[in-house]
């Protein structure tokens, strides 16, 4: 399994249908890999191990990325900001609680990726907080963005 992650991290392109293929039992190797992960100047190979956590979801993974959420703020601008967008795309009650009060961060790129990761949410109250932000955010361009996320969200609510 670390052969086939590390094949695909080291790829410069992949899908999200590749990463989710890997299924639950990649996470654990992908938490030990993390910490292996070569640091370089752009830590790509960590941003990369947290967008796919992001992607497999699950318990396991929102523990991790809620721990280096914590671990990362305020010392790895780059890496923090990966994980805030794959807390949000988790869509789990818990990650929300820590991506929500971003909306209202007075960093615009903390609200950019709050943003991005939220536009795969399928909740009414994720709808409500993006459309929020789409009519008071002080920045047009996140205005537009947001707009065009909270139509992202509606198309994916359930009908009634």
């Amino acid at each position: 399994m670390q052969q086939q992650i590390c094949q695909l991290i080291n790829r410069r392109y992949f899908t999200d249908e590749d990463v989710l293929a890997l299924g639950q039992e990649a996470v654990l190797p992908l938490i030990a890999l993390f910490d292996e992960a070569v640091i370089d100047e752009m830590d790509t190979q960590r941003q990369t191990i947290i967008y796919m956590l992001g992607l497999l979801d699950g318990e396991q993974s929102v523990a991790f990325l809620t721990t280096l959420y914590s671990q990362f703020a305020g010392k790895n601008e780059t890496l923090h900001m990966a994980v805030v967008s794959a807390l949000a795309r988790t869509d789990h009650e818990s990650a929300l609680k820590l991506v929500l009060p971003l909306l209202e961060s007075d960093d615009k790129r903390t609200r950019k990726n709050a943003i991005v990761g939220l536009r795969h949410s399928k909740r009414p109250e994720v709808l409500d907080k993006v459309k929020q932000c789409a009519q008071s955010d002080l920045e047009s361009s996140l205005r537009h963005y947001a707009e065009r996320v909270a139509a992202e969200i509606a198309a994916q609510l359930p009908k009634d």
